[in-house]
């Protein structure tokens, strides 16, 4: 069989310019490649515009939907207009971050960053060095400066976000009560002491996820199916404590600590009526927005809560008051306190072992 190709011929400068079969064919296929180049264009900005931006939006926001924010702790604030007040909130510092399948010499990257981020040149190259990792945190709550000299890298690699940290307003007076948010071995965000621990979970809200194709370098494909559930938001939670008690509470109690030298000492204020508590201080407290500046772990156990207390006058004022709810005493009741009550083997006396005679309700 013979194929015969024919001879093209076209006017060049007054001259008839012939084209052989080869180049015929190269000009087809370039004009039929740039048709295509152009349809698809056409497709991708016209057609399914709005289906490619809200992938890029997709990769901007996914920090923030896989990511749940974590609820605020507030208190009770009734003489002023609004009835509630903050303890625990969240204000956003920059975050930066690694993609490590983006890194081709680990050791190369972290040399340029260490002494930026005063970070440990050879551990910072380990984990650099962890393969297909879209999210290595390297530097967190940095600060202005720090930013703009990394950004002055232009390392393709590093990125820098906005990343929530837990902040406390009003400081070491409600610092028993709140506990503060640290991070656990694996560095993840969780509760410590005081509400923070207790309610974690429910402060802590869901983490999402997102499942989606990648090419064979790790790279999501944008066009493949994604299955993505967005973060839920912690729950907020409201105290009872009123916030003007508590500032008044506290203020005493460590003037009374200071005064008698004493090592700590508790304040709890219930409302008679319902039970619910108005204020709850301890000495020595710390600031939870500096927790790790302090010295003694035992300064973040609540005194309050954590430790027991022996029976002893305690117990006075529980049967008081139960013998004042029944009716059974009254201010000028009388007793003879004879020193000592002797109960089946045991004899209790009283602290100075020494008699009071005839005594009130009012004097005991």
């Amino acid at each position: 069989m013979v194929v015969r190709f024919g001879i093209a011929r076209h006017r060049v400068g007054g001259r008839t310019a012939v084209l052989g079969p080869r180049l015929l064919l190269l000009r087809i296929a370039m004009a039929a490649l740039l048709l295509a180049l152009v349809g698809r264009l056409f497709i991708i900005q016209v057609l399914a515009h709005d289906h490619y931006a809200a992938l890029a939006t997709d990769q901007h926001s996914l920090t923030e939907k896989l990511f749940p924010e974590r609820g605020a702790v507030y208190v009770s604030n009734p003489k002023a207009a609004e009835q509630k007040f903050p303890v625990a909130v969240n204000k956003s510092l920059a975050l930066i971050y690694a993609d490590t399948r983006g890194v081709d010499d680990s050791a190369a990257v972290a040399r340029a960053l260490a002494p930026i981020l005063g970070l440990d040149e050879t551990e910072l190259a380990a984990k650099l060095a962890v393969r297909n990792d879209p999210y290595v945190p390297l530097k967190r709550q940095a600060s202005e400066d720090v930013v703009n000299r990394v950004r002055a890298l232009k390392l393709p690699s590093i990125s820098i976000a906005a990343e929530p940290f837990r902040y406390y307003p009003e400081g070491a007076a409600f610092s028993h009560l709140t506990g503060f948010v640290g991070f656990n071995a694996a560095g993840q965000r969780v509760g410590r002491y005081g509400i923070e621990g207790y309610w974690d979970r429910e402060l802590t809200g869901k983490v999402g996820y997102l499942e989606a194709e990648t090419d064979p370098v790790g790279r999501w494909i944008g066009i493949a199916e994604r299955d993505l559930r967005p973060a839920s938001d912690g729950s907020e939670i409201l105290l009872t404590i009123d916030r003007n008690i508590q500032y008044f509470a506290c203020e005493k109690l460590t003037a009374a600590v200071e005064r008698h030298g004493a090592t700590g000492g508790t304040v709890i204020i219930l409302d008679p009526k319902t039970g619910a508590v108005l204020a709850l201080c301890g000495y020595p407290d710390f600031d939870p927005n500096a927790y790790s500046g302090v010295a003694d772990m035992r300064d973040f156990n609540n005194p309050a809560t954590f430790y027991p207390y022996e029976p002893g006058s305690i117990m006075k004022a529980i049967t008081m008051a139960a013998a004042i709810d029944a009716d059974k005493v009254l201010p000028y009741t009388t007793y003879e306190d004879k020193g000592s009550v002797v109960i089946g083997p045991y004899t209790i006396r009283n602290s100075d072992s020494r008699p009071n005679g005839v005594q009130t309700m009012t004097q005991v």
